[in-house]
């Protein structure tokens, strides 16, 4: 196992289990021993499972909540549910959990940070969400807790709540309630006050600015370098602290903490992550793996690289997360190798059209174009007849033609076809991938079609170690935070099958 896989078990395994304890710490139930003790088992389930070792965490802290009381424990169970239903991924769980463990232990002005970390190291779609679910679940939980300011939330009316001691002696099932606890008439009576505090305005005004604030700063952060990186986690932040100062009158000092932390977490976050970003720590596991959460729909990529096994699986792989994710994919090649062979590896799941004046099919999701590239119009007429019945699909499609095209037709024709057909793809809802050889054209016709591409992503060969090794690297993603390492192509670990449960719980 290479050394940064190492370091990365061991990150995720310190992560976890100090989480685990401030969390299993939530509510009065688990002695400090037994809290040590869980924490570490959880920490090694980390080391295959990070995800599911953080959701037993949250589940036994439910279960701390159910002995404080029956209600308090129904309502955390209703914000567990929120939050692994809308997490996918272990960090994003991480960050909102960390949010709760600022909130309740420390200084809770910094429950915001975890929201400024998603910010300035996921998309804006997930940031939004990060910082949406932290904000409701810090709300409802400071409502359980009796806590009527919950650092940059106000909670009005908050339940008459009085910790309960740790049982002693101490025994697991204590937290089993009596049935009478969930009859509809104490259920009713113990929400109410919750009903009423939900009717005031303020409460819906902080958790949008909370969640715009993770939008903000992944919006700016994506844009702004060097000293304005600093910046923009400040400027992110500025909405949820203007608007706690202004409606639920958040002390100044408070609301400069919150700044503050900003703006350090920013400078660090800027120092150390171009050592630990990147999928597995410098080894490439897919397209979708470059960008956190994957290539957005209506995305167009360029993958640049020789005609290689490694060049081709990166192709099967981009195929084979469309078509996980339910969506119509597309094969658009000249090499009726390459053509045969994907068609047989996804079937019927997968289109494949051949534009070469060879092949030869009567499968109908084996389409000759005989044309083959030289007529770009009979070419694009037997394109959008293939794919114009799946627009707005959330639809993937490869475009394996852009060397011989660019060979043949020259870079100013091959420029207006592309900038004809990614337009209209793009309408479409497509996600696009385009494929070429850099080597086979000059510098100036490589620069042309890149610039026509969202983003530009390259394969090429380096010595590493005294070996020659395959890497990729991201030379372009236009509004997207992406891995900027060069990462190493691992030919088993890209061409195996992904999306089991396995797979899910280790991402």
């Amino acid at each position: 196992m290479q050394r940064k896989e190492i370091f990365r078990r061991l990150a995720v395994f310190a992560t976890v289990t100090v989480l685990s304890a401030l969390v299993l710490s939530l509510y009065p139930f688990y002695p400090l021993y037994l809290t040590i003790i869980l924490a570490l088992a959880l920490g090694v389930v980390a080391f295959e499972f990070p995800i599911l070792g953080l959701i037993v965490a949250i589940l036994l802290s439910a279960l701390g909540s159910m002995y404080q009381d029956a209600m308090i424990g129904l309502t955390f169970l209703f914000i567990l549910i929120l939050t692994v239903v809308s997490m996918t991924n272990w960090v994003d769980l991480a960050l909102v959990a960390a949010s709760w463990v600022l909130a309740f232990f420390t200084l809770p002005t910094l429950a915001i940070v975890p929201t400024v970390l998603a910010g300035l190291s996921r998309d804006r779609e997930t940031a939004l969400k990060i910082g949406a679910v932290s904000a409701v679940s810090v709300f409802v939980l400071s409502w359980t807790r009796n806590i009527m300011q919950a650092g940059l939330m106000i909670v009005p009316n908050p339940n008459n709540y009085a910790p309960k001691p740790i049982p002693n002696p101490w025994q697991f099932n204590a937290f089993i309630p009596t049935a009478d606890m969930f009859s509809t008439t104490h259920i009713t009576d113990y929400f109410a006050p919750l009903t009423a505090t939900i009717g005031d305005y303020r409460i819906y005004v902080l958790i949008a600015a909370w969640a715009v604030a993770g939008y903000l700063v992944a919006l700016l952060a994506s844009k702004w370098k060097g000293p304005k990186y600093i910046g923009a986690a400040i400027v992110g932040v500025l909405p949820p602290v203007v608007l706690s100062i202004a409606l639920a009158q958040v002390p100044l000092l408070d609301a400069a903490e919150a700044l503050i932390a900003a703006a350090i977490l920013a400078a660090g976050y800027m120092v150390i992550s171009p050592r630990i970003s990147g999928p597995s720590l410098g080894v490439f596991t897919g397209l979708d793996e470059l960008v956190p959460t994957g290539i957005p729909q209506k995305y167009s990529l360029l993958l640049g690289g020789p005609a290689t096994d490694e060049r081709n699986l990166t192709v099967e792989q981009f195929v084979q997360s469309g078509l996980k994710k339910k969506a119509p994919c597309f094969l658009l090649t000249t090499d009726t190798g390459f053509a045969n062979a994907t068609h047989t590896k996804f079937g019927d799941k997968l289109t494949v059209l051949v534009a070469n004046p060879r092949a030869t099919s009567t499968d109908k999701n084996l389409i000759p174009v005989q044309t083959g590239i030289q007529n770009l119009t009979s070419l694009n007429i037997e394109l959008v007849k293939a794919v114009k019945d799946h627009a707005n699909q959330g639809a993937r499609i490869c475009l394996d033609v852009l060397s011989e095209i660019l060979l043949t037709q020259k870079l100013l024709t091959t420029r207006k076809w592309i900038t004809d057909i990614l337009p209209l793809l793009e309408n479409w809802g497509f996600t696009t991938l385009g494929v070429f050889n850099p080597s086979l054209h000059t510098t100036e016709d490589v620069q042309g079609l890149a610039e026509l591409f969202s983003g530009y992503v390259e394969i090429f060969e380096k010595d590493v170690g005294g070996r020659s090794r395959k890497l990729v690297a991201v030379r372009k993603m236009t509004n997207l935070r992406y891995n900027e390492n060069e990462l190493i192509i691992d030919r088993q670990q890209l061409s195996r099958s992904k999306g089991g449960l396995r797979e899910r719980l280790s991402h």
